[in-house]
């Protein structure tokens, strides 16, 4: 359940900064885990906890890939400049 609501609260925190498709995927995920959370199936339980878990894990590498800063233009840099002595 944690995960769960975890997952949904986290979605609509990021749902403008993420592909429709990484969007679907979780919720996909989401969905198929409440269908086997209540049931004596443990493996199963544990396999969509863990699709769960990987597809949140591919959602915070975008999220990176996209708040990267870009690479700064080459140029001197204050090391690289010219000093004169007094």
């Amino acid at each position: 359940d944690n995960l769960i609501y975890t997952t949904e609260k986290t979605l609509r925190e990021v749902r403008d900064k993420i592909s429709p498709d990484s969007k679907k995927e979780i919720e996909e995920k989401i969905e198929a885990l409440k269908k086997v959370k209540d049931s004596d199936n443990i493996e199963e339980i544990k396999n969509k906890t863990s699709e769960l878990s990987l597809a949140i894990q591919k959602i915070g590498a975008e999220l990176y890939q996209k708040a990267k800063p870009e690479k700064p233009k080459e140029g001197p840099s204050a090391e690289e400049g010219e000093y004169k002595e007094k």
